[in-house]
């Protein structure tokens, strides 16, 4: 599973840092709590096949080189 957007934080952050190269900007750890996955597998196993591609937001926090996703939209 892949994810793009912007992740919420206490400071102000682009999506841009989230690629940088420089490490003290660089994130090393993904954590997706239970119920979001479960959330995701049961929206795209209930989807319309016709639909195409379904757009979401993954809503969480960054702790410095940690980010946390503990709920979606």
């Amino acid at each position: 599973m892949t994810s793009q957007g912007i992740i919420s934080t206490d400071t102000v952050s682009t999506p841009a840092l989230l690629l940088e190269e420089d490490q003290e900007h660089t994130v090393t750890h993904l954590v997706v709590h239970p119920l979001v996955l479960l959330h995701v597998l049961d929206h795209h196993t209930r989807r319309n096949e016709a639909t195409g591609r379904v757009i979401g937001t993954l809503l969480g926090r960054r702790d410095g080189n940690k980010v946390s996703c503990k709920r979606l939209c």
